[in-house]
């Protein structure tokens, strides 16, 4: 019952034991496995393949796997394609750009530089459509702060305006707000490629991100026609979403989701499961119900670099490289491919995923036979379009694109869903951070966030003064089954009855008080209070 040191032989034995027995007595599909874009493309790609031809099971995805589908779903019944032409090093030079996210400046902080290059050096005309105020603000011509799930309609409102109809004021948007951010829409010009709109979808809700998306591309299509697809930028949650989605962590027809693993660990159905890299305690919505599935499991194998709080439930925890160190490819937001080569040399028993998942599928009876990275994907260059191996890469100028051939030649407008009805009680929103550790986040480590610029919940003040809370003080933020407890700072820039906790906060906190379906399922009543003295 506890994690205990071993030697990695030791362990990989113990992992495929454990898998084994399962396996034998439930079958293939009793087994779940998570993969995660803080890895490699050739990790990925080899868990694919240990998933799919060795455990057998077609139970395969990644926390916020669900939210990239949401989103490409989206983008293909627009154009036929979810890879879109568009390339990041044309935001600059934008005469209008249109964002849709929670805090560009700490989610893609480099696309946000190139925002405010655009506006600064060439005078662009910038609209953010984002429920809380961020980076980007001060330097919009429009600020668009929708009721939270409502920012889909005040995108479609800016469409419906440049497609010449009268567009609707979205929940929360200021009606003057919405009539500035349709002149500085209507300013660049269709003709030069002078539209850019700026996509990086919230990391907890699926359905919320694809209708975002729709309502986007719906934007798009309205400036651009044909050629939308080449001015919208889809900014994933995290580095290599693309890429392994493309070596295939995604569920086939037969296979669960992220939330249906989680559904069926809790109902013994799913008995093993194998992680990399993920740690959907940390990333994903609905603690408590992953919290009961880690806890039902027969078997949970964690191959990872820190012992994270999804590591604390394992079998067996094998010992990996961090990101940093390894080497391998990554596919960026606009489907770059980069070569990424390791920045630091092995400590003790770490080895990089490719051996681990490697030696790890021979232990359970597969034949996988690489002498390292560059091996995986010259296999997989030669099944998956547009990949090379790294040998091409080193001698190809520039970087390689992994894109169809052809421009994407469909333009269709989608309908949205309607915008969710506001809760009795306060809204929770919440996002990434900057600043603060991921894998510092994901041990719960004190000094995560080492600048403490994320250890507060941001509280208008009509609300603070309704829960009789002033800055500084303690207050719990509670469902009326899950609390979390955080010093208050009076913010104005959320709207009234709504609340902002950062995602990373305290090892995910606010992640228990939303459910597992995400940020725009029906939650509990969430209430704000003052913390009682002991």
């Amino acid at each position: 019952d506890r994690l205990l040191p071993a030697t990695p032989e030791d362990a990989l034995a113990r992992a495929a034991e454990a898998l084994r027995s399962v396996k034998q007595a439930a079958g293939a599909n009793a087994i779940a496995v998570l993969g995660s874009p803080l890895a490699t493309n050739e990790e990925a790609y080899l868990l694919a393949r240990l998933a799919r031809e060795v455990i057998g099971t077609p139970h395969i995805d990644f926390s916020s796997g669900p939210i990239h589908r949401a989103v490409a779903d989206a983008l293909t019944g627009a154009f036929g394609t979810h890879r879109l032409p568009a390339a990041l090093d044309t935001i600059e030079h934008a005469r209008t750009i249109v964002v849709l996210a929670g805090d560009l400046e700490e989610s893609h902080n480099v696309a946000s530089l190139r925002i405010k290059d655009a506006v600064v050096k060439r005078d662009a005309k910038l609209v953010v459509i984002s429920n809380r105020w961020n980076e980007l603000v001060p330097f919009a011509a429009a600020w668009l702060q929708p009721r939270p799930g409502a920012e889909a309609h005040a995108a479609q409102a800016l469409a419906d305006a440049m497609a010449g109809h009268d567009p609707s004021v979205p929940p929360g948007v200021d009606d003057a707000a919405l009539r500035a951010a349709i002149e500085a829409a209507r300013a660049g010009d269709a003709a030069d490629g002078g539209f850019a709109v700026v996509f990086a979808p919230d990391s907890v809700g699926a359905a919320k991100a694809g209708n975002e998306a729709r309502a986007l591309a719906n934007l798009a299509i309205a400036a651009r026609g044909e050629q939308a697809a080449a001015c919208l930028h889809y900014l994933p949650t995290d580095a290599n979403v693309n890429g392994i989605a493309d070596m295939g962590i995604a569920p086939d027809a037969r296979g669960m989701s992220f939330p249906q693993i989680v559904q069926a660990a809790k109902a013994g159905d799913i008995k093993a499961l194998v992680v990399h890299d993920d740690n959907p305690l940390l990333n994903a919505p609905g603690m408590a119900d992953t919290l009961d599935a880690l806890e039902a499991l027969e078997a949970l194998v964690v191959i990872d670099s820190v012992r994270s709080t999804t590591a604390e439930f394992a079998t067996v925890l094998l010992a990996e490289l961090p990101f940093h160190a390894k080497d391998g490819t990554l596919t960026n937001a606009d489907y770059h491919l980069y070569r990424q080569r390791p920045a630091a040399n092995p400590q003790r028993d770490e080895r990089d995923g490719v051996a681990i998942i490697s030696a790890l599928a021979g232990a359970l009876g597969g034949a996988f036979s690489y002498d390292g990275p560059a091996a995986v994907m010259r296999e997989a260059a030669q099944t998956i379009p547009g990949y090379v191996t790294h040998e091409a890469q080193a001698t190809a100028p520039g970087h390689t694109r992994v894109l169809p051939a052809g421009e994407p030649v469909l333009a269709n407008p989608q309908p949205l869903a309607p915008a969710p009805e506001p809760p009795e009680g306060l809204t929770l929103i919440t996002g990434r951070s900057l600043f603060t550790s991921w894998e510092g986040a994901s041990m719960r480590w004190e000094d995560a966030d080492k600048l403490h610029r994320e250890e507060v919940i941001l509280v208008n003040p009509r609300d603070a003064e309704a829960a009789g809370l002033r800055i500084g003080d303690q207050a719990v933020l509670t469902d009326g089954r899950a609390e979390v407890h955080i010093a208050v700072r009076l913010d104005d820039g959320v709207a009234p009855g709504t609340v902002y906790v950062p995602h990373y906060y305290n090892g995910g906190a606010p992640m228990a008080l939303l459910p597992l379906e995400g940020i725009e399922a029906a939650p509990a009543t969430l209430r704000l209070r003052a913390l009682q003295p002991a």
